[in-house]
């Protein structure tokens, strides 16, 4: 599961400013911050939902945990392991 986790914070982190910083990750809010646009985050959800084989719906989307890279991984990883 912690390489699950490493692969999905990896392939999130691709699609935000290198120049983050990695213990920030887990509060920076990169929808409300400005660090990703809307075409960004659609970019970014459609994906994560094709490589990691999974739908993300629009509900859990809106929840503000999911905003941070570590609440989107959480989710992602929750969506693969009920899928198996």
């Amino acid at each position: 599961m912690a390489i699950l986790q490493e692969e999905i914070e990896q392939f999130v982190l691709g699609y935000l400013p290198a120049d983050i910083e990695t213990e920030a990750l887990a509060t920076v809010n990169f929808v409300d911050s400005g660090l990703l646009d809307s075409f960004g985050i659609l970019s970014m959800v459609m994906d994560v939902e094709s490589r990691f084989s999974i739908k993300l719906s629009p509900e859990k989307l809106l929840d503000p945990k999911v905003k941070t890279v570590e609440g989107l991984v959480l989710l992602v990883m929750s969506e693969v392991e009920s899928n198996e």
